[in-house]
């Protein structure tokens, strides 16, 4: 090697050198470094299973990173020296030779204990073979200790929500007066197992976190589905009030109905007419309400809204009926009204054929219009006389 070649080699070694010792300092100065070894005023986590596994040889790593550190650069300072030695006008053959086996030789000997840092076959490495090494090795070690980092990061506020979520979750079944959930005491069980796991497992604590968050969420899923329907039967009693109040104006409007029907109509036989419900059975209505409302109020809502269903069927059937009567009722008075109409208008036509003056025509509009403002009127003969006069005049 001339030079040249060794002025470059030596300066990229001392770059990645540098890089591998820049990386090193900052990973070292992380909080979760200094957690795990105990450094920065940090009591020294205890690890256990999974992270353990992964985590304890990582941290040996970095110790070691450090010595070798020191070994590399030990050689490169020789190197150095050497080189600096050297005359760009007569270099020595030898020292060029000396430096050269120093840095693209073995000349870097592995202590006993470190040479399965990154399983290397050799006892001694160049300081290239010795630079690869130690960065293999130190991405390893890195990401173990970083997704202890990522996992703190996660667990901990996760932790803290979990408590929350689950305090709210007994809230929510207290308002509701409902035991806890059994999905609730296993996800605090396993929240106390957490928090434990979290500080000396916390690898294996990620999976544990995904396991309380379903069952606080199937917990919060069952106790919504009881507060909807808490919620529901308060609406369904409002709409029961709603209702309550359409029947009985259905009731007045079928009474009315019925009772207008009898006095101002004789229907053709053999008509039979519906009647509307009588008046209690409506009354009764009002009280059973109140006493479901009281039942909703004071927590007993289940009860109750099986009863507001029944209750709600019952209407509803009380409602259609009242509403068939006053049709049923209705329809002879709407006939009876027609023919007044069309009396007035067929004896309207008269007058402008100047038939008005026709003595049976006249009979006819007469008797009919008679029968049609009687009380009851006879609904078929004035249909009758009413369809004799329209043939006649036309």
């Amino acid at each position: 090697m001339n030079l040249e070649q060794i002025d470059a080699m030596l300066a990229d070694l001392r770059a990645r050198s540098g890089r591998i010792g820049d990386d090193l300092l900052e990973l070292t100065q992380a909080i979760t470094y200094q957690r795990l070894v105990g450094e920065g005023g940090w009591p020294k986590v205890a690890l256990a299973g999974a992270t353990e596994v992964r985590v304890a040889p990582a941290l040996v790593t970095l110790s070691d990173l450090w010595e070798l550190s020191a070994l590399l650069n030990q050689v490169l300072a020789r190197a150095t020296a050497l080189r600096n030695s050297v005359s760009w006008i007569l270099p020595s053959h030898k020292t060029l030779d000396e430096i050269e086996q120093l840095l693209c030789g073995p000349s870097i000997e592995l202590p006993p204990d470190r040479r399965g840092l990154a399983a290397p076959t050799a006892r001694s490495l160049s300081p290239g073979e010795l630079l690869e090494v130690m960065a293999r090795s130190f991405r390893l070690a890195r990401e173990a200790v970083l997704a202890v980092d990522a996992a703190w990061d996660r667990l901990l506020p996760a932790l803290a929500n979990f408590e929350d979520e689950a305090a709210a979750i007994q809230g929510l079944a207290d308002a509701l007066k409902e035991p806890a959930p059994a999905e609730l005491a296993e996800a605090r069980r396993k929240i106390l197992s957490l928090r434990e796991a979290v500080e000396h497992d916390p690898l294996a604590a990620v999976a544990r976190g995904e396991e309380i968050a379903s069952l606080l969420k199937a917990a919060r899923a069952r106790l919504d589905d009881l507060a909807r329907d808490r919620d529901r039967a308060g609406a369904m009693v409002a709409e029961a009030r709603q209702l309550l109040d359409s029947l009985e104006e259905a009731h007045r409007r079928a009474r009315q109905a019925h009772a207008d029907r009898e006095a101002k109509v004789q229907a053709d036989a053999p008509a039979v007419f519906p009647r509307p419900l009588d008046d209690g059975q409506v009354a009764a209505l009002g009280p059973w309400l109140e006493k479901l409302d009281a039942s909703v109020r004071e927590g007993k809502w289940k009860p109750a809204l099986v009863g507001l269903a029944r209750w709600t069927a019952i209407v509803r059937q009380y409602l259609a009926d009242e509403e068939a009567t006053r049709e049923a009722n209705d329809a002879p008075l709407r006939a009876r009204r027609d023919l007044r109409g069309l009396l007035d208008a067929l004896k309207a036509k008269a007058r402008s054929n100047s038939r008005a003056e026709d003595i049976e025509l006249d009979a006819l509009a007469q008797e009919a219009w008679r029968l049609l403002h009687s009380r009851p009127t006879p609904l078929a003969e004035a249909r009758r006389l009413v369809a004799e006069y329209q043939a006649r005049l036309l």
